[in-house]
């Protein structure tokens, strides 16, 4: 659901304001019952069958999500943009104090074709803007009910149907959140050749992660909890060309290059590294995600066959 007002003051003021909401109730539940004996081609409905032969359930499933948000829009002279925006974001996947969280954005483009220094040069400049923004954004990719405490079906006591404790829940569970920072320049020649370039900063806080506990601890061995940090650095390249173009053909070519630097820079619970089992990898703080840490095979003992390894 969304409301826009739009207006201009003379012809160099343009404002655009806009308010919303969205909402997603999601509830998923399934069964599976298989039968046989329907001996006729006609008669094949669940019902006709003389005997079940399985069946199956599954554990229904509910996640709730509510926004509310807002951005304003102003150009001056259609040259220069402005753009400011905000959202207030609520999941039921997370805990109750920290169920709900604030995101913002700011943005800014020039477009500099418009100026009157570069008016003798529009017939082949057909683009050329520069831009920055800066905002955050929140992300609840998790599974449904990890923030309760629950209790599940299905354990056998003497051949008795039971419950037991399934999980510990974390009620203080919240938003991961991204702060993102953008500079950019495009640039268009002729109408046939694009040029972008962006710069970019990523900073991720209050990360999520299913992290290790002690089974000593209520036997679960694993939660999900917000953890760390973690920063993204680099540039991205893009060129876009008409090599040739005539009224029946077209031949494009797209290029592009990107560099980005990785760096984990907080773990949980003070932790310098943290070993992912069955991986060969380690989350080590000042690295990146997903290094190899594995030792390196030397060869094999001659004298006893035993397998060789380097350790430095």
């Amino acid at each position: 659901n969304t409301a826009n007002y739009r207006f201009n003051l003379g012809s160099d003021h343009s404002f655009n304001f806009m308010l919303g909401q969205e909402g997603v109730d999601y509830h998923y539940e399934a069964f599976s019952l298989m039968t046989e004996g329907q001996n006729n081609d006609r008669l094949t409905n669940i019902s006709n069958g003389t005997r079940a032969t399985s069946w199956s359930d599954t554990t229904d499933s509910d996640y709730g999500f509510l926004s509310f948000f807002a951005r304003g829009e102003y150009t001056l002279k259609n040259r220069y943009f402005f753009e400011a925006a905000a959202r207030l974001d609520g999941s039921s996947r997370f805990g109750s104090s920290r169920r709900w969280a604030m995101f913002w954005s700011l943005g800014f483009m020039w477009d500099m074709r418009n100026e009157e220094m570069l008016s003798g040069a529009t017939h082949w400049l057909t683009t050329a803007q520069i831009s920055a923004s800066t905002g955050t954004s929140g992300n609840s990719s998790i599974p449904n009910y990890d923030h309760l405490a629950l209790v599940g079906g299905g354990a056998n006591y003497n051949d008795n149907m039971g419950i037991y404790p399934m999980q510990s829940g974390n009620e203080d569970l919240g938003w991961e959140k991204l702060w993102t920072t953008n500079v950019a320049l495009h640039l268009g020649f002729w109408s046939r050749l694009n040029v972008d370039i962006e710069f970019y900063n990523k900073l991720t806080t209050d990360m999520l992660m299913s992290v290790p506990v002690s089974f000593a601890n209520k036997g679960e061995g694993f939660r999900w909890d917000n953890i760390g940090a973690m920063v993204n650095r680099g540039v991205e390249l893009m060129l876009n060309a008409d090599v040739i173009r005539t009224r029946d053909f077209t031949w494009n070519i797209s290029a592009n290059i990107s560099y980005n630097k990785n760096k984990i820079t907080e773990l949980y619970n003070g932790l310098n590294e943290y070993e992912v089992s069955s991986t060969s990898t380690k989350l080590v703080v000042g690295h990146s995600v997903g290094e190899f840490f594995i030792n390196r095979y030397a060869g094999v003992n001659p004298a006893t066959g035993d397998a060789l390894w380097l350790t430095k």
